[in-house]
């Protein structure tokens, strides 16, 4: 063509990034990571607010804030999401496990399984419900983890053990 129809912005750079970052951010072949990571460096750059950069990008600040949890995973952790292309929801349900070591576990796990996304949020809704969980101590208080007992009988075996070392022991 000897002419496309264009328009001509005169921008600052931080105004120049957030065109760019709106533009990208709605890309199909932007990942999810992708974007979080772009909106974090637009909110560092150009100063911003979730709020503000929401408003800027016409999302809501839930979507924002939503996005820039999933940084909170590790490198390590996104590639493997990323790799496996499971959902954005379902790498924020990983997040809800707290604990890195065992974070990791679960989604090497679903790595190795190819557990879809549904039965990736079924086994973090089955580690949350089976994990102990720590009891809020007082100011000053060390913390004890509290845990569940899964078979009954198991428990109660090794109590009837223990009455009968004691009594055979002479208490």
């Amino acid at each position: 063509l000897e002419s496309v129809p264009c328009v001509l912005m005169e921008v600052t750079t931080g105004e120049s990034a957030k065109l760019a970052l709106a533009e990208n951010v709605f890309r199909n072949d932007l990942s999810y990571f992708e974007q979080a990571a772009a909106m974090q460096n637009i909110m560092l750059v150009c100063g911003l607010t979730q709020n503000e950069l929401a408003k800027s990008l016409c999302i809501s600040q839930p979507t924002v804030a939503n996005k820039l949890r999933l940084l909170k995973l590790t490198q390590e952790e996104q590639r493997i999401i990323s790799d496996c292309k499971l959902p954005e929801r379902t790498a924020r349900a990983f997040l809800r496990i707290t604990d890195e070591r065992s974070r990791l576990r679960l989604i090497k796990s679903a790595e190795a399984h190819g557990y879809t996304p549904d039965q990736c949020i079924r086994r973090v809704e089955a580690y949350l419900k089976g994990a102990p969980r720590p009891i809020k101590a007082k100011k000053g208080a060390t913390q004890r983890l509290v845990g569940t007992i899964s078979d009954m009988r198991f428990f109660m075996n090794t109590v009837d053990k223990a009455i009968n070392l004691a009594s055979a022991a002479g208490f």
